[in-house]
C-alpha cells in the first residue's frame, strides 16, 4: 500500500507484474530526481534505465560556433594580415625552325615537326633542376625566393639547399605545354612585381640558350660528316690520279685518245696523197710514158715511202713522249680509257663532296631552332594571389561541411547505443 502512494505522489501508475521491491525503488528515484517529461510512466519488472534529456539548443550553437566561426575568424586574419601579397608575371613562347622557300605555305615557312618535341623538351627543362642553375646564373634565387616582403608560411626557409631550392621553384614557377599549339606558358610568382619579371626574363634567356645548344650538337655533326666526305673523296681522286699517271710513265703516252685522233687524221692524209700519186701514175700511162720513165719513176718512189708510212701508221702511235714509240694496242686504249673515265668520276664526286661541305657550314652558321615570344613577360600591375575572399569563404565551406558531417557521426553513434 505504501509503494502505490509512493508511485501515485510521482505521478506513475504501477503495473500488476511489478514486484512491490522494485516499484518502491523506481518511486524513491523519482521522487529524488523527478522528470517532468515522464507523466503516466508505467514501471515493468526489469532493469531500469534512466531516462535521456534532450540535448538543447545551446550545445548545437556552441558547437557551431567552435567548427565554424573560429576557423573562419582565423583564416580571415591569416589571409588579410599574414599572407603577403604574390605577383604573376606570365610569358608564353613556341620554338621555330628555320624558314624553307619550299615551305611557304605551311606555318609561314617554319619546320613544324621537329619543334613541337623541342617545346616539350623545353617544358621539362623549366620545371627542372638545370633551369635553377641556368636561371641562378643571372639572379640570386635564394634572395628572391626568401624576400622579407614575404610571410613566413610562402617564401623559402635559410638556409636552403640546392634541393630545398629546386622544391620551391616548382611551386613558384609552372610551365604547361599545350599539344595542339604547341605553345608553352610559363608562370612565375614572387613577393614583388619587379622580381617576377626578372625571374621570368632569366627563364625565357636560359631557355632560348638550351635551344640553342640542342641544335649545336646537330650543326657540328653535319659539318664534321661533311668534312669527312671531302677527304674521303679528294683521297679516292689521289689515287685515280696517281695510277693514270704512272699507266702513262710506263707506257709512254700522253694522251692515248688524242695521240689515236692524231694518228688517225694523219693515216687518212696518207691515204689521200696515195690516191692523189696513183692518179698521177695512171694519167702519165694513159699518156703513153712508160714504167722507166724519170716521172713514173718519180711517182713510185713516192708511192712506195707513203704505203710504208701509211703501214708504220696503222701499227704505231707515233713519239709518246719524244723519247720513244709504243704500240697503240686495242688493250692500252682500254686501259687508257677506264683510268681517265675514273679519274674523271672521281673529280665530279669530288667536286659535289665539296659543295655538301659548303651548305653544311652554311647551314651550321645560321640557328635551326629558336624561342619565340609572341606575349612577353610584363611588369605586374597588382597581386593575383592570394585570393582573399574566395580563400576565407573556402574555409568557411570547409569548416561547416566538417561541422555538419561531426553532427551526422555522433548522432549515427548515439542512435546505436541507445
Amino acid at each position: 500500500m505504501a509503494t502505490t502512494n509512493v508511485l501515485r505522489e510521482v505521478g506513475l501508475q504501477p503495473s500488476p507484474a511489478t514486484p512491490p521491491s522494485t516499484a518502491l525503488r523506481v518511486g524513491q528515484r523519482l521522487l529524488q530526481n523527478p522528470d517532468p517529461a515522464a507523466p503516466g510512466l508505467v514501471v515493468t519488472d526489469g532493469p531500469v534505465r534512466k531516462p535521456q534529456r534532450r540535448k538543447s539548443g545551446t550545445g548545437l550553437i556552441l558547437s557551431a560556433l567552435v567548427c565554424i566561426l573560429l576557423p573562419v575568424i582565423f583564416g580571415a586574419w591569416f589571409y588579410t594580415v599574414v599572407a603577403a601579397n604574390q605577383y604573376i608575371s606570365e610569358f608564353k613562347l613556341s620554338i621555330r625552325g628555320p624558314e624553307r622557300p619550299g615551305d611557304a605555305g605551311h606555318m609561314g615557312g617554319a619546320a613544324i615537326g621537329p619543334t613541337i618535341f623541342d617545346a616539350f623538351i623545353v617544358t621539362e627543362l623549366i620545371n627542372s633542376r638545370q633551369m635553377v642553375s641556368d636561371a641562378g646564373k643571372d639572379l640570386d634565387l635564394r634572395k628572391v625566393f626568401a624576400s622579407p616582403n614575404g610571410d613566413f608560411f610562402y617564401r623559402l626557409k635559410l638556409p636552403a639547399t640546392q634541393e630545398d631550392l629546386v622544391e620551391h621553384w616548382k611551386k613558384v614557377v609552372t610551365a604547361n605545354f599545350d599539344m595542339l599549339t604547341g605553345i608553352v606558358t610559363v608562370n612565375v610568382r614572387t613577393f614583388s612585381p619587379e622580381e617576377s619579371l626578372a625571374v621570368a626574363r632569366a627563364i625565357a634567356k636560359a631557355a632560348d640558350e638550351a635551344v640553342f645548344k640542342m641544335s649545336e650538337r646537330a650543326r657540328q655533326d653535319l659539318v664534321r660528316f661533311a668534312d669527312e666526305d671531302v677527304k674521303r673523296a679528294e683521297a679516292i681522286l689521289d689515287q685515280k690520279r696517281i695510277a693514270l699517271r704512272d699507266y702513262r710513265i710506263k707506257e709512254q703516252i700522253i694522251d692515248a685518245t688524242r695521240t689515236a685522233a692524231s694518228s688517225s687524221d694523219l693515216l687518212g692524209t696518207l691515204r689521200a696523197q696515195r690516191s692523189q700519186i696513183l692518179q698521177e701514175i695512171a694519167s702519165a700511162t694513159s699518156q703513153g710514158l712508160n714504167a722507166s720513165a724519170p716521172q713514173v719513176q718519180a711517182s713510185r718512189s713516192r708511192l712506195t715511202a707513203l704505203e710504208a708510212e701509211i703501214a708504220r701508221q696503222g701499227r704505231t702511235i707515233g713519239e709518246g713522249n719524244g723519247r720513244s714509240s709504243s704500240e697503240l694496242s686495242p688493250t692500252v686504249l682500254a686501259q687508257f680509257d677506264s683510268l681517265q673515265a675514273d679519274m674523271q668520276i672521281a673529280e665530279k664526286v669530288y667536286g659535289a663532296s665539296l659543295e655538301n661541305r659548303q651548305r653544311a657550314q652554311a647551314a651550321a652558321d645560321r640557328r635551326t631552332s629558336y624561342v619565340t615570344l609572341f606575349v612577353e613577360p610584363r611588369l605586374p600591375d597588382a597581386s593575383m594571389f592570394p585570393k582573399r575572399s574566395n580563400a576565407i569563404l573556402l574555409v568557411a565551406l570547409i569548416s561547416a561541411t566538417c561541422w555538419f558531417l561531426g553532427l551526422l557521426i555522433i548522432s549515427s553513434v548515439r542512435d546505436h547505443l541507445l
